[in-house]
């Protein structure tokens, strides 16, 4: 499963509600309780978003217990979601991973892509 099957060619996700696992992507933006990711290769269709928004619902943790990092190659896995901002059904849903409050399933891959391999 990549990032761009989770987002599907339409407004909500054809994965709405089912559980993904072994996702890969690289960090592009963390904050205080989740983080963006972005398959690195993507699908080559602009229609379909090549990243998506991780919740963890604490500090975004790595298995090894240090912190995400921007940059770094993470597998993930969780169940899909789409989150009304604000709770508004007026607003427009945003698709996102939701993974454990422990982390766990945020999985360090490889070395951070600004370092040599």
């Amino acid at each position: 499963m990549r990032i761009y099957d989770i987002q599907g060619a339409v407004h909500l996700s054809p994965q709405r509600d089912n559980a993904v696992a072994g996702v890969p992507g690289v960090a592009t933006a963390i904050t205080s309780n989740s983080f963006y990711f972005q398959d690195p290769v993507g699908d080559a269709n602009s229609a379909i978003s090549d990243a998506v928004l991780v919740f963890t619902g604490g500090e975004p943790i790595r298995r090894d217990g240090a912190p995400v990092a921007v940059g770094d190659v993470v597998e993930v896995a969780g169940t899909v979601t789409e989150f009304e901002p604000g709770g508004d059904e007026t607003n427009l849903p945003t698709t996102e991973i939701v993974i454990g409050s422990d982390g766990s399933t945020c999985l360090i891959m490889a070395k951070p892509l600004n370092e040599p391999r």
